[in-house]
């Protein structure tokens, strides 16, 4: 594939990250900046922060789902965990996980938010 030579404006500070980003990865700043575009032809920015609202909305189903199931359990004199040993422990620790991976996902929707143009 033959490489043709164009030239970009690019803050001083931006243009200085990516070059300690090309030394740290040892490819040229010119490789780099291929690299970044085919990512971004390839994966738009508009379709990953889309699949990432999927799976935040199935995670919160999924949460909501969990908990609709622990408030609709039958009322019994004997607490749970004496039933079933560890019973509450297990779905705390499973909401925590999901709550996990929620947060998760909202510090990369936050991360690959555009910044403000203010």
């Amino acid at each position: 594939m033959s490489k043709k030579m164009y030239s970009f404006r690019l803050p001083e500070e931006l243009m200085e990250a990516l070059r300690e980003k090309a030394d740290r990865d040892g490819v040229s700043a010119t490789e780099l900046v291929v690299r970044f575009i085919r990512l971004g032809l390839q994966n738009p920015l508009d379709k990953r922060m889309e699949t990432l609202e999927e799976e935040v909305k199935s995670l919160q189903q999924q949460q909501q789902t969990q908990t609709k199931a622990a408030v609709a359990s039958p009322m019994v004199l004997v607490p749970p965990s004496a039933l079933v040993p560890d019973a509450n422990a297990s779905l705390q620790s499973e909401m925590a996980k999901i709550r996990q991976k929620i947060d998760s996902i909202e510090e990369k929707l936050d991360r690959q938010s555009p910044p403000n143009s203010d």
